[in-house]
C-alpha cells in the first residue's frame, strides 16, 4: 500500500490558466499602447492647430510587445501631421487612413 497521487490534471489546468493570464496581459498592454499613441498623435495635432480624432491599431512586434502599426484619423488632412506620424511613430503613409470632413 503506497498512496499514489496524480496531479497531472491540476498541472494542465495551471498551465492553461497561466497562458490565459499571459494573453489577457498582452491584450491589456496592446490597448494601453494604442490609447497612449492615439493621445500622442492628438497632442501633436493640437500643437499644429488641427482637430482630429485618432484610433491606433497595434500588432505584436518581434519580441511579442505590441507596436503601433496603423492610424485612422478623422479630420482635415495634414501633410505635416502625416509626416510626423511616419517619422516619429514609424506608421507610414500607406497605413494612415484619413477621413476628411467627419470631425
Amino acid at each position: 500500500g503506497r498512496l499514489r497521487l496524480d496531479f497531472s490534471d491540476y498541472e494542465k489546468a495551471i498551465e492553461t490558466r497561466a497562458e490565459e493570464l499571459d494573453a489577457a496581459g498582452k491584450d491589456e498592454l496592446a490597448f494601453i499602447i494604442a490609447e497612449q499613441t492615439a493621445a500622442y498623435i492628438s497632442d501633436k495635432a493640437d500643437a499644429l492647430g488641427l482637430e482630429v480624432t485618432v484610433r491606433v491599431e497595434t500588432e505584436p512586434g518581434e519580441e511579442g510587445t505590441p507596436l503601433p502599426v496603423s492610424a485612422e484619423l478623422e479630420g482635415s488632412y495634414s501633410q505635416d501631421l502625416a509626416d510626423w506620424i511616419a517619422g516619429e511613430l514609424g506608421i507610414p503613409a500607406e497605413r494612415q487612413v484619413w477621413h476628411e470632413g467627419k470631425n
